[in-house]
């Protein structure tokens, strides 16, 4: 097939099919046995800027290095990496390398021009086809049995994103991050997402539920994943899309969706009224169950041995650049075992980066589970293709497994990998942790601010824990992704210590945050006065203001909006 030349005619026949990070995928709608039952995947670029590597470059001087042991890397890196790495790793029977194929320019262009009414918004505007490509990669079809052919009834298929399954035990991970030792990373990683608008609502899914080997807990991630898709979770009937979204991730399962996705599942799943759904979820549990895929997968994952904490110092190493991490690091915070990392061998360096790179594609692949009734009394014949029996339904299904997405981490991505990390934990901790961690006694009602409504105001610890060593601006840098969290109202008070407290009593300088948990988040804003004199802040909250005076002894008075004076001289911050 490498031999085959596909040229602007050709792109006609590829449909969309979804598309994630750095890939679309198109399946073959047209009629040669040559791509029936076949996917094509064709690489990204950034729309404002050239894509990272060119396939007629290959690898840069120091990926080179990294993978030298892999010489097949040389020609193809990720056709090659999937073949040659992944597969011995993950199981040749679960992974497919498919087939490098040569196309035009005219080809990726058409393409290009076809497929946009189908993209999600998102990926519209930040991504378009690497028209600078040569080659593309086919796969087979993993939503359909037989090529594309159908054999004894329909198929279904479930694409699941399992993320990373287990929480990191690294001596290199520093105590200011010490939530990510007992936190998923999914889960933190929802914090960011829902901050940055980029989910509408947090997902109930736990990675560790569905690596966990039992049968009740894995059908607890399924139906978590099945609430709230986002772009995790996706079903395919026949290879068309049933349920989830195409590119841009999907929200939770309204009863319509739910109704539709039933009606859908009628001639696969033969179950009761309303209980098709149920008996899929406890399918798709039961197959990861029994097949044990994600134990080998989990294997992978923990090459990550020293986290992106410690291998970045070892990038560095590779790089020989002088390590930004130490730099950016206080003397204090900087311990022994970082600055450890950059005594070692080259070869040791090359080991933890190349680990850590091949964990990270295993953390952000795809499992394509894909089912087939089988009728009664047929017998599978020369197929690998295991079985599963579903007491609910009294069927038998024959069903596959394979690992997608595996494509090469560029070693560049080290530096993001780490940028991307600190921002997920930092995010989490000021308001995953910090915001939802009660006072002793449970939250504390301040009484007579809001009339009738009350306002609860949540203790969340003093910012020295955070911030260490920081005061004035540069605390404010750092926190300065605690803006705007929608649903949630943050009250920023630039002060030489932190932020003050608002509280019934006074807690600490160094940061309390107040935090309006009613169904329609009060009028609420946080001023500071500009003059010179006096040093008084108050808060505004629905027509009272809250001042705080300093002393030896903290004490709040309320007094009238209209008492305050609207003078220019007081900033909202």
């Amino acid at each position: 097939m490498e031999k085959v030349i596909l040229d602007q005619k050709d792109a006609v026949d590829w449909v969309y099919r979804g598309e994630g990070a750095a890939n679309l995928v198109l399946a073959y709608s047209g009629s040669s046995p040559v791509f029936m039952g076949k996917v094509m995947r064709i690489q990204k670029s950034q729309r404002k800027g050239k894509s990272r590597v060119h396939e007629n470059e290959g690898l840069t001087a120091h990926e080179r290095l990294l993978w030298r042991e892999y010489k097949e890397l040389m020609v193809w890196p990720n056709r090659e990496i999937v073949q040659h790495v992944m597969s011995p790793l993950l199981g040749p029977q679960h992974v497919d390398a498919g087939t490098r194929v040569h196309v035009t320019k005219e080809f990726l262009l058409s393409v290009e021009k076809n497929v946009t009414c189908r993209r999600p918004a998102c990926r519209i505007d930040s991504s378009q086809v690497d028209v600078n490509r040569d080659s593309v990669l086919i796969i087979s079809d993993h939503s359909v049995f037989m090529n594309g052919t159908l054999k004894g009834g329909p198929c279904i298929t479930v694409e699941i994103k399992p993320k990373c399954g287990f929480l990191p035990i690294s001596r290199f991970i520093s105590e200011e991050n010490a939530v990510k030792r007992t936190t998923t990373r999914f889960k933190m990683h929802q914090e960011l997402k829902f901050h940055n608008q980029e989910i509408s609502e947090y997902s109930e899914y736990n990675p560790l539920d569905l690596f966990s080997g039992s049968l009740d807990t894995i059908c607890k991630a399924i139906e978590a994943l099945y609430a709230t898709p986002q772009n995790n979770f996706r079903v395919f009937l026949n290879g068309s899309i049933v349920f989830g979204g195409l590119g841009g991730g999907a929200s939770s399962t309204t009863v319509l969706v739910g109704e539709a996705f039933e009606d859908a599942l009628k001639d696969v799943i033969k179950a009761g009224d309303g209980l098709c759904k149920t008996s899929f979820i406890q399918l798709v549990a039961e197959t990861v169950y029994t097949s044990g895929v994600l134990g080998q997968l989990l294997e992978v994952q923990k090459l990550d041995a020293y986290d992106i904490e410690g291998a970045i110092h070892a990038y560095y190493n590779i790089i020989s650049q002088p390590c930004m991490v130490c730099r950016e690091l206080s003397k204090d915070k900087l311990s022994n075992c970082h600055t450890s990392l950059h005594s070692i061998t080259l070869d040791e360096s090359l080991k933890i980066v190349k680990d850590y790179l091949l964990a990270a594609t295993v953390k952000d692949c795809s499992l394509m589970i894909s089912f087939r009734p089988m009728e009664d009394g047929e017998v599978l014949s020369g197929s690998s293709n295991s079985t599963l029996y579903l007491g609910s339904t009294k069927q038998v299904f024959e069903y596959k497994v394979f690992f997608i997405d595996l494509d090469l981490k560029p070693l560049k991505k080290m530096e993001d990998y780490y940028k991307l990390d600190k921002k997920i934990a930092n995010c989490y901790y000021c308001i995953g942790v910090l915001v939802n961690t009660p006072l002793p006694n449970g939250p504390r009602m301040v009484h007579g601010l809001l009339g009738h409504k009350p306002l609860w105001v949540v203790r969340i610890g003093l910012l020295r824990t955070f911030c260490p060593n920081r005061t004035g601006d540069d605390m404010f840098k750092c926190l300065d992704h605690w803006r705007e969290v929608p649903g949630v109202l943050y009250l920023q008070f630039q002060h030489n210590f932190g932020w003050l407290a608002i509280e019934s009593t006074f807690l600490d300088d160094l940061g309390v945050i107040l935090k309006a948990a009613l169904s329609n988040a009060p009028g609420i804003r946080f001023v500071r006065s500009s003059r010179n004199s006096g040093n008084m802040h108050h808060l505004q909250v629905q027509g009272l203001n809250v001042y705080e005076k300093h002393g030896p002894e903290r004490s709040y008075d309320l007094k009238p909006k209209n008492m305050l004076e609207d003078d220019g001289m007081f900033t909202i911050v």
